[in-house]
Parts: structure tokens; sequence; C-alpha cells
């Protein structure tokens, strides 16, 4: 019986972690927080999200004007365990982040066509 409930608690654990990330209130809203640049450089990195039949969409900012203003996201995905978002930079290189959700945040590494990547932490602006 003491399996049995511990079994059932970790389902429901998990199902709420997911409900919370894939079908819950998901992904979108503003996201705040930190990108460490090639130089060990700090950016401030702004990452606001919208929710659409097929997925998200959305646009990323920066402080240091590595990126255009509002420069619109190419990719947004989510396969369950990763976020994947993709743009250019304001010179035109292509930006991969990868990030998971670890509690409150999201938590990941970017990285470019040249092979050149750094840390990104991002939590949802309240």
């Amino acid at each position: 019986m003491n399996l049995v409930r511990i079994a059932l608690r970790v389902i429901l654990a998990v199902s709420l972690a997911l409900a919370a990330f894939a079908g819950g209130p998901g992904f979108e809203g503003t996201w705040i927080g930190t990108a460490e640049l090639t130089d060990q450089t700090i950016d401030e990195v702004t990452v606001v999200l919208e929710k659409t039949e097929t997925g998200y969409k959305g646009k990323v900012g920066d402080a240091l004007g590595v990126l255009a203003p509002e420069t619109p996201l190419t990719e947004v995905s989510f396969d369950g365990k990763e976020l994947k978002m993709i743009f250019p930079t304001a010179e035109g290189v292509v930006i991969t982040i990868l990030m998971k959700p670890e509690g409150e945040k999201l938590v990941g590494m970017w990285t470019d066509e040249e092979g050149e990547s750094g840390k990104v932490e991002l939590a949802r602006k309240k």
C-alpha cells in the first residue's frame, strides 16, 4: 500500500510539472535574465513569448545592443524537455539558445554558427 501511494505521488508531481511547463501556463510572458558573452561580459536579456496555435512566437532584446531592438525569434519550440529559440544578432549571426526549466527559471546555453557559446539564465517577470 505504501509503495502505491509513493508511486501515485511521483506521478502526480511529474504531471503537475509537465502541466506547468507544457500545457498549463506554459512559457508565455516576459522573461528577464542574463547571457554570458564570450569575453565573460554579462548582458541583460529580455525575451517575450506568446502562445500560438502551433507553439510559440516571440522577440528578444538585450542591454548591450548586440541584438536589434525587439529582434523576432525565427524559431521557438519545446520538445517536452528543452526550450529552443533561434534568432539573428544585429550583425546577422544566428544564435541558438537551448534551455531547460529549473524551478521557476530557464537555464541553458547559447551557441552561434561559429561555435561560440555562453550561459543563459532567465526568470519570468512577475
